[in-house]
């Protein structure tokens, strides 16, 4: 009877246990902290294959009708190349053919002003172009074989920047700076007819206003004294997900109607962190404290690479262009980091040649590579003029396959695209 009397308790205690297990709710996901401050000072150069599976230089076909022209930035989404500068964009197929130049500037009604801002869609490849009319902002959009679609009005609305496309009926608009009644604004969401959606708060900022003009604003863990100056807040996006930040603040955000901002990334800079600092004392080059970069933000489902401004810490300053690889050469002392979101380790990149940032290509042997721009299907996009191309070819080891590559060139040809694709 006993022994029967000791099962029955054994089997309630074990209902009992997984009664209470099935209630345990799960524990909600948390943010993951990037350790920036124990990587400043050091770091180490990194291969382009810990990063990708492949790479490909493809020259761009060099015509009357496909030169391209100064300070060219590079794009990739859905088998085509884009080339834009000055306003105009050349299009090219994956193998560098060209096919169109898309440039509908002009005053009539499928056309737009030439300040306008032209984008590439994420995904389809389509042209949107967003311009100011008075305190309006006109968007119109055209198809990748650049035929006018529609256009969009946005009463009262200035000074778009940025555009993500969050599904096909739902966009993402940043706006450079938006005052109202007191509330600061990084832009607004609307659907495919132009039916505000919502409007996003700038994330975190508490700002106390002095009488003598000064402000001081706190950011996250920083307060900072500033004197006529703007913080602005950056949008980018992984895989149609918005990833917005103040460049001077710890904290990495994703944004939905729901829950508001909800952490993704923290930024600990340790030692690094300057709790109170005076913008009106730094600049790129100098100041005693460190920030992330907000022109750069590559994101795929293992890795995060990002820039950061490490001025009076920069363990590798060097002479460059700027972080987009464009422009003139000027001073620089920041460096690209990279989080691995499956390890937890960042690692700032050392230069793989003194002076050149970037991963090292251990694929094809070829110069040092950073992204320009990262497409939808984890494609990463540079180019390198075909005078670099050459002198790096001429007096370095690279394979067989870029060596070659580089013999069909001439300086006066198109740039060369380098097309990675990252894991």
């Amino acid at each position: 009877m006993m022994r029967y009397l000791y099962l029955f308790v054994l089997i309630l205690i074990f209902f009992s246990c997984d009664g209470n297990q099935r209630d345990v709710k799960e524990p909600t996901p948390k943010y993951s902290v990037i350790d920036v401050g124990s990587s400043v000072g050091k770091g180490r150069v990194v291969k382009l294959s810990e990063v990708a599976s492949d790479i490909k230089y493809i020259p761009l076909e060099t015509e009357n009708n496909s030169l391209v022209g100064s300070y060219p930035l590079a794009f990739y989404e859905n088998d085509r190349i884009y080339i834009r500068f000055s306003k105009i964009i050349k299009v090219f197929d994956k193998s560098g053919k060209f096919l169109f130049a898309f440039d509908r500037h002009g005053g009539g009604p499928e056309e737009y002003p030439a300040s306008s801002l032209v984008e590439i869609e994420h995904g389809s490849g389509n042209f949107r172009v967003e311009y100011q009319n008075g305190s309006n902002t006109i968007v119109k959009t055209y198809s990748r074989e650049g035929e006018f679609i529609k256009d969009y009005t946005f009463p009262g609305i200035t000074r778009i920047s940025k555009t993500i496309k969050i599904n096909p009926n739902l966009f993402m608009s940043q706006f450079s700076h938006i005052d109202n009644e007191e509330q600061e604004y990084i832009g607004f969401m609307y659907d495919s007819l132009c039916n505000i959606d919502a409007n996003i708060p700038t994330p975190v900022v508490l700002k106390n206003y002095k009488t003598d003009g000064d402000q001081t604003i706190k950011i996250g863990n920083r307060r900072i004294y500033m004197s006529g100056i703007t913080i602005h807040s950056y949008l980018h996006s992984f895989k149609n997900t918005p990833r917005i930040y103040t460049f001077l603040a710890d904290t990495i955000y994703t944004y939905n109607r729901d829950s508001g901002f909800v952490p993704v990334y923290a930024l600990d800079y340790g030692k690094y962190m300057n709790e109170k600092v005076s913008l009106l004392d730094v600049g790129p080059i100098t100041g005693k404290f460190i920030n992330i970069s907000p022109w750069l933000y590559i994101e795929t489902e293992n890795f995060l690479l990002l820039n950061f401004i490490l001025r009076e810490f920069a363990h590798e300053p060097f002479v460059g262009k700027t972080i987009q690889n464009v422009g003139k050469m000027r001073e620089r002392r920041d460096s690209y980091g990279l989080y691995n979101k499956i390890s937890g380790e960042f690692t700032l990149l050392n230069h793989p040649i003194k002076g050149i940032p970037g991963f090292k290509d251990d694929i094809l042997k070829g110069p040092p590579f950073i992204p320009q721009y990262m497409s939808e299907d984890n494609y990463a996009v540079n180019l390198f003029h075909p005078d670099e191309l050459i002198d790096y070819v001429a007096k370095n080891h690279v394979s067989p396959e870029l060596s070659k590559i580089a013999s069909t060139l001439k300086e006066s040809d198109n740039p060369v695209v380098v097309l990675v694709k990252l894991k």
